[in-house]
Formats: C-alpha cells, structure tokens, sequence
C-alpha cells in the first residue's frame, strides 16, 4: 500500500489484523512495521512510488479464509499513533484447489488476490 507521510524520518506505516501473522489485534506481537519496498512501482496514477509491503506465510489448509485488518502511522518521536478510520479491511481467500489454472496458469498454485 502507498501512503506519503508527513515526515518519512518519524513516522512508519504499520498492519495489525484478526491472524498471529499480523499481530492478533494488539493481543500478541503487533502491530507490525511496514517496509518500504526496494523497487519503485508504477501506481494507478501513473506515479511512481515505493509502496509500503509486509510480507507473511500462512501454511494451506489452516490459513483462514477471511482476513480483516488494518493500517496505521505510528510516530515513535512524538510517541503517537493514528488509526486508519472503520470499518477495517476485509480480504476473503479462496481455496487454492478452486482457482488453480482459472487465470491462465494452468497448474499455478498462485492467485492474484485482486477482488
């Protein structure tokens, strides 16, 4: 995700969601830093960014099939947070054996999660 913040050298992008990937809603490690990714992306604009990514690992069959989480900035200087504003974000994930090969990789356990 992209967002420009207000001063780069204070402030960070953070999720924090429902799953012990991304942090059990301030219960267990979160929520999470963000990073700033290596490589600048074209976004929807036409600008060119680096977005903010957080990567994690959910082994099939126990991962769930809705996620809801959050973002937030955190500003650790003036020690505050702002919170993304409800309702949370909502992604569903279908069972990998429904969609293999649907998207022109025949065979693919990958899935562009994009609706």
């Amino acid at each position: 995700m992209y967002y420009p913040l207000k001063n780069e050298l204070q402030e960070y992008m953070r999720i924090n969601g429902d799953t012990e990937e991304l942090g059990s809603w301030n219960k267990g490690i979160g929520p999470l830093k963000m990073k700033i990714a290596k490589k600048e992306v074209a976004w929807l604009t036409g600008e060119k960014v680096r977005p903010f990514e957080f990567s994690c690992m959910f082994k099939q069959g126990v991962c769930p099939s809705k996620i809801i989480y959050k973002y937030s900035i955190r500003n650790d200087f003036e020690e505050t947070t702002v919170w993304e504003r409800e309702p949370s974000r909502v992604l569903d994930i279908l069972n990998p054996n429904l969609y293999a090969g649907q998207l022109g990789a025949q065979g693919s356990s990958m899935w562009r999660n994009v609706d």
